[in-house]
Parts: structure tokens; C-alpha cells; sequence
């Protein structure tokens, strides 16, 4: 089943990044949301959970334990019904201080997969979000 293998691949990822970056203070869920929010300015909650494919209430969850930690700054959006994010100076010296040992997972995993299952996994993750079916 191809959703099984998914699901197993993501726990094999996922702990190998985990791993990686534990020393540095943060799983790899956080990484992706401090590298997100620091690329896109103020973006919404909404759109990170866009982005990360997560259910709303996840997302809040995330980040006011986030915003708990002093990694991220939450802010009121443009009307009272969104809410904005901002890295905070701590959660900006976190995805530096990640960084080394997010690459090095990142080689390893590169490694693990191969360049062809690489892309094809980017592949189909872009082409899911584009709503594009036989990619």
C-alpha cells in the first residue's frame, strides 16, 4: 500500500532530521516552521498550514508553543481573524545554530534515497500542491 510506505518513510525521515538537529534544540516540525516563516515575511497561520498540509488547529497548537518558547512572534493580521508570524531574534539563532546538522541530514537522506527518488519525491509533493495529478 502506497500510503503505508509513505507513512513509513516519513518516520524514517523524520527521526533521522530529528536526530540530527536535536542538539541544536528543536525537532525538525519546528525547523520547517521557522525556515517557512523566515522565507515568506509575515505570513498567516493559515498559510503555513497551506504549506505544510496541516489542519488548522494543529498549526495553533505549534506555534503558540512556539510563540511559548520564544521562537515566534504572533501578531493580529490585517483583520481580527488572522494572525501573523514573525521570527523572534531567538528563533532566528536557532535555524543558524540547526543549520550544519540540517545539512548534513540532508546529505545523508540524499544519500539514502538517491538522487532519482529525491526528485521524484520533490516531484510529486510539488505536483500534489499544484493540484497536478498525472505530473
Amino acid at each position: 500500500c502506497i500510503a503505508s510506505r509513505v507513512r513509513q518513510l516519513n518516520r524514517v525521515m523524520t527521526s533521522l532530521y530529528d536526530d540530527a538537529i536535536r542538539g541544536a534544540g528543536l525537532t525538525g516540525n519546528q525547523l520547517n516552521v521557522l525556515v517557512f516563516v523566515s522565507q515568506h515575511g509575515s505570513p498567516t497561520a493559515g498559510a503555513l498550514a497551506r504549506h505544510m498540509q496541516m489542519d488548522a488547529s494543529t498549526v495553533s497548537r505549534t506555534i503558540e508553543r512556539m510563540r511559548k518558547d520564544g521562537l515566534l512572534l504572533i501578531q493580529e493580521g490585517k483583520d481580527a481573524r488572522t494572525r501573523e508570524l514573525r521570527l523572534s531574534e531567538k528563533g532566528e539563532s536557532m535555524i543558524l545554530k540547526a543549520l550544519p546538522s540540517w545539512r548534513k541530514a540532508q546529505k545523508q537522506a540524499q544519500k539514502l534515497l538517491g538522487t532519482f527518488r529525491a526528485g521524484a519525491i520533490a516531484s510529486a509533493v510539488r505536483n500534489l500542491r499544484h493540484g497536478i495529478v498525472n505530473g
